[in-house]
């Protein structure tokens, strides 16, 4: 309904509102209807006694929604969304039934959207415990407790640090702190996912400019961004300002997207977007690669200069030869592409070597170092500069 009233004015709205309603509450001897406000309804069915009478009810519901509507000139088509909870099975209070169905139709809208969707027991327990890790997420921001950890990047030849990946951290009021994978949840809402982002940005631009003061001649560290960010609209003006504020290049920055992060939004949307910051001197990784719907397609139409092979086919190759072969596949592809290669998730020297004979030329794994504090990698830096400059007098940049 947003999009309407901003695109068409709030009198067509409230217009299409009236006509959804109509299709809902026609002709349904057993049904009544309610507008609980804006443009959520609730039906009622007498009647009903099992889960498929009442997926039969739902699917009646979307079928008569499923029309045009006319706008003087302008046609519209509406899309209505269900969730829904049958009395006895899923509660038999008022408040139990419309809160069970307030959570099936949650999920809908995230998994099924102009579908329909059944309360289940788990539904509950997933979004409570999405609702929890955002209010801690939430808690964390406001009191300073999400920073950034940094993993080392090597070159696979001389397991020299070459670049960094800046992980998100949670610190809880006790001191323990949690990787991004026990709050991941909480990246659901796109505002506490772009507000954890911009915090990273303000982190990173922060400790590159430490480092660059301190002589160490870093040249690129990974930041991953998610869906919410590219549909704020202002990730590229957060970049610039973060980056600018510390006096940092942009061209110090790999923008990690993951191909979950490029369908999320209309492809060219997402496209466009990464263009716009490529041309302004940041780096582009497609990160996970392999694993995705169709990364070869996103080659072509998305601007990518490393690919990043998912910590899934280094696994396997020790498994059999069908690891390696679409490994070497895709080493090959990318040189030829002009693009630089990380394969991820590297715990073994034996990995290490069979990616070598690959030609691969960068990892990022265990082997090379977990993710670490910006203290600790600090030292990690200076450490290795001070050998580099010692033996050489130069540092091995990595592209």
């Amino acid at each position: 309904m947003k999009s309407v009233n901003d695109t068409m004015g709030h009198l067509v709205g409230d217009f299409l509102i009236r006509s959804v309603a109509n299709m809902i509450g026609e002709g349904r001897p057993r049904e009544t209807a309610f507008r609980l406000g804006g443009d959520e309804f609730a039906v009622i069915i007498d009647g009903v006694t099992t889960a498929d009478d009442l997926t039969a009810a739902a699917q009646d519901v979307l079928h008569r929604t499923s029309g045009s509507v006319t706008v003087g000139l302008d046609t519209l088509f509406p899309s209505v969304t269900l969730g829904g909870a049958l009395f006895g099975a899923d509660g038999v209070e008022a408040n139990t039934l419309r809160q069970n169905a307030d959570f099936a139709l949650y999920h809908a809208k995230e998994t099924n959207r102009g579908g329909y969707v059944q309360f289940r027991p788990e539904l509950r327990t997933s979004i409570v415990d999405r609702i929890r890790a955002i209010r801690n997420v939430d808690a964390a921001l406001v009191e300073g407790r999400i920073t950034a950890y940094y993993q080392p990047i090597a070159q696979l030849a001389s397991s020299e640090i070459v670049g960094l990946e800046a992980l998100v951290r949670m610190t809880d009021p006790q001191g323990a702190v949690s990787p991004a994978g026990d709050f991941a949840a909480a990246f659901s809402d796109t505002k506490i996912a772009s507000r954890v982002t911009e915090r990273m940005l303000h982190q990173v631009a922060s400790d590159i400019r430490e480092w660059l003061d301190l002589g160490i001649p870093v040249e690129y560290v990974g930041i991953n961004v998610t869906t919410g960010d590219f549909q704020y609209g202002n990730l590229q003006a957060k970049i610039e300002a973060c980056f600018a504020k510390q006096n940092v290049p942009l061209k110090h920055i790999v923008l990690e997207v993951s191909e979950s992060v490029f369908m999320g939004g209309s492809d060219q949307f997402v496209a466009k977007a990464v263009k716009r910051l490529r041309d302004k001197g940041l780096l582009v990784a497609l990160d996970d690669f392999g694993t995705g719907y169709a990364s070869l397609t996103h080659l072509i139409s998305f601007p990518v200069d490393i690919i990043k092979i998912d910590r899934s086919f280094v696994e396997a190759l020790t498994n059999g030869k069908a690891s390696s072969v679409i490994v070497a596949a895709i080493i090959d592809m990318a040189n030829r592409l002009n693009m630089r290669v990380i394969a991820e998730g590297i715990e073994t020297i034996d990995q290490e070597r069979q990616l070598s004979e690959l030609g691969c030329q960068f990892g990022q794994g265990y082997l090379f170092g977990k993710p670490v504090s910006a203290t600790d990698i600090r030292e990690l830096l200076l450490e290795q500069h001070l050998r580099a400059h010692t033996r050489s007098g130069s540092y091995p940049f990595w592209l």
